[in-house]
Parts: structure tokens; sequence; C-alpha cells
């Protein structure tokens, strides 16, 4: 490989993927479905959503990083509840799609965070990162026609310390009951009008916006519910392997994303085939 051609894919990567350390801007509003798929093809035509940089102070996650067994329980001093991994060994086969080329199967199968009787499809994102927000049309139109056996989850992921304040973010929303107020928001606040909210003040402030309080957002930022809250996304990041965001996993079995099966359209069409066959 010449020089040339190092540099090229050098370039490449720089362009494509999001960057662990600093979150990137698009500097437009929220995507349409045709944007946020423009934005992410790579030379090749293929969307790229890949997350690199997993290994930090806060959060080492690799690909091969062994997991305890899907069976044992996540610590019940934590509060950390898990569904039970369905263990049958049954595995999904399809005629459009390839284990190992357009989706990863989890061994063993890892348990979820949601009711038995759901098939559950779980996102890990992270505010900052660029493909995230560029996925989040196509989830939002997507949920639109999610059926009633199917129970979808977010977790936010702790690659960065910036990552791991985000995530905290979510679950407060979540417990204030504003995180459909917030949630879009303040994606658009970090990829558009480039404010990273990279601190507690910042986030408060962004909140107040919104109209919580300050003093209600320490308290919940600060609560025993969102520290459980983040050890279990922390815990199911690490039984899913991911290394990656934005990554979609089915009913603990399966992962994949946009860069493994060629867009943002195509990997739901996955996750559907999935979850019919889960059923």
């Amino acid at each position: 490989m010449n020089v040339f051609r190092i540099f090229a894919l050098a370039l490449l990567f720089a362009i494509t993927a999001c960057s662990a350390d600093e979150p990137q801007s698009t500097g437009v509003p929220i995507p349409t479905q045709a944007e946020a798929q423009t934005a992410d093809q790579n030379d090749n035509g293929v969307a790229n959503d890949t997350m690199t940089g997993a290994a930090t102070e806060e959060a080492t996650i690799s690909a091969g990083e062994d997991v305890d067994s899907a069976a044992e329980p996540v610590s019940a001093g934590n509060e950390i509840v898990l569904a039970q991994a369905d263990t049958t060994g049954k595995r999904w086969s399809s005629a459009n799609f390839r284990a190992g080329t357009h989706f990863d199967v989890l061994t063993p199968v890892q348990p979820t965070s949601s009711s038995p009787e759901k098939i559950e499809v779980a996102e890990a994102f992270m505010y900052s990162c660029q493909h995230c927000y560029n996925f989040e049309p196509y989830v939002q139109r997507w949920l639109e026609n999610t059926p009633t056996d199917v129970a979808f989850i977010r977790i936010p992921v702790s690659f960065t310390p910036m990552a791991k304040l985000h995530g905290k973010a979510y679950y407060s929303a979540e417990l204030l009951g504003v995180l459909d107020q917030i949630h879009m928001p303040m994606f658009r606040e970090i990829h558009v009008n480039k404010n990273y909210l990279n601190s507690k003040k910042s986030l408060a402030a962004f909140f107040a916006q919104h109209g919580v309080s300050e003093e209600d957002f320490n308290n919940a930022f600060d609560s025993f519910d969102v520290n459980t809250k983040m050890r279990r996304a922390e815990q199911l990041s690490k039984r899913y392997r991911v290394s990656a965001v934005p990554r979609v996993i089915v009913n603990g079995k399966y992962t994949s994303g946009a860069e493994m099966t060629g867009g943002y359209d195509s990997l739901l069409e996955l996750v559907n085939e999935m979850v019919a066959s889960e059923r």
C-alpha cells in the first residue's frame, strides 16, 4: 500500500467516524431521513456509523471481552434486575442477512432489561455521536409503527467522561418525566448549537430552558435511581459487547449497526426480521 493510499484511508476514517474525545457538529437542524443517509455515506456508498475509540479511563469495552454467564444475575445490591436470558439455543437465519457480515450473534445469549413477554430492541447511543444524531429520525419513524409486543429501550454508553455525564442527563430526564421534551433538543444543542453540555452546570441550564428547576435537576442527577440506571447501562454495554454506536441489540441475541447492513433503512429492515423471528 503506497503512502497516498494510506493518507486517503486515514482522511476517510477521520471524516466518517465519531471521535470519542470530542463531539462533531452538523451545523444544520435535525436531518431529514434523506439528509441523514447522505451525511453517513462513505466513498463506497455505504453508511458508516462506527463510533471508535471506545477504550477510555471510564470504560474499556472490547469485542473480544469475556462477560459473565447470561444466566448469572446482576448484583441485587444495586437493584439492577434483568430478565432471564433465553438459553434454548434457538438461532435465526435469513435469506437477506448473514451472521458475521450483517449482524453479530451474542454467545451466550444475554439477559434483557424488559419483561419476558416482550421482544426487546435496544439502541446503544451517545449524545455526542454524530451518527447517533443522524440515526434518530429513522428511529422515530420506526417507533411510530412499533408492535405492542416490542419493548424499545435506549442504552447511553459511557465511552468517555462526557458521555457518562450525558447518560446521567438522559436518565435524569426520564426520572423527571421530561424525556420527550429533552431528548431530541439535547441532540440539537450539541450538534447544531455546538453547546456540548460538558458540565453539570451547563446541563442544569439546558434543562431549565425546558421547565426543569436547577434544584429538581440536581436532585435527579445525583439520585440513587439515576446512578443505579447508569450502572445497569454500563453492565449491559459490556454484556452486549458494544464497541461502536449507534448499535442495535435484539432480545439479547443479535447486534448490528448501519456499517454492517449498508445503511439505516436496511438496519431497521434487519431489526424487523429479527423481531418477527422472535415471535
